[in-house]
């Protein structure tokens, strides 16, 4: 496969941060092409395969667990990175979204987002929850340190003028 969108991609890390750009950048609700779209997909599905990370699976079924985990997190990704004026945080598995989140509301809540009170933000991630924790809810900045985070800057999309 020709690599044309992810040159110089070292890690999975990278490239997911670099997918989200280029999706920013390319993707048909910004005014760009659904083919190019589909590029960058297609080359980002390869190099998940080819590129290194820490901890990698060993097992098929470890790595085929890996890779639909990916998917759905992509999927989750690519549905709200148009979403005008809204704060998007990767944190280890979990999508955060905070800021003028009132009025994407529904949306949020159709593609599978939860509300957090406590922490007043919406969040969405592929494993079930609220079954297996127990202990004190840690503070956000701690999860941050543990899992690693990745803010997700939104394109601004331009207002008309008159």
């Amino acid at each position: 496969m020709t690599i044309k969108f992810f040159k110089g991609i070292a890690n999975q890390a990278a490239l997911r941060k670099a997918f989200v750009q280029l999706l920013k950048k390319y993707h048909p609700d910004n005014g760009g092409d659904p083919e190019t779209c589909k590029q960058i997909n297609a080359e980002y599905e390869y190099l998940m395969q080819h590129l290194p990370k820490t901890g990698e699976a060993k097992t098929e079924a470890d790595k085929k667990a890996a890779a639909d985990l990916d998917k759905e997190i992509r999927q989750a990704l690519e549905k709200v990175v148009t979403l005008d004026g809204v704060n998007i945080e990767v944190v280890g598995t979990w999508i955060w979204i905070d800021g003028s989140t009132y009025q994407h509301r529904a949306t949020l809540a159709g593609l599978g987002y939860k509300w957090s009170k406590s922490r007043k933000k919406w969040h969405f991630t592929p494993y079930e929850t609220g079954k297996y924790y127990k202990g004190k809810k840690k503070p956000f900045e701690t999860l941050r340190v543990m899992y690693g985070s990745s803010e997700i800057e939104t394109e601004k999309k331009p207002l008309l003028s008159a």
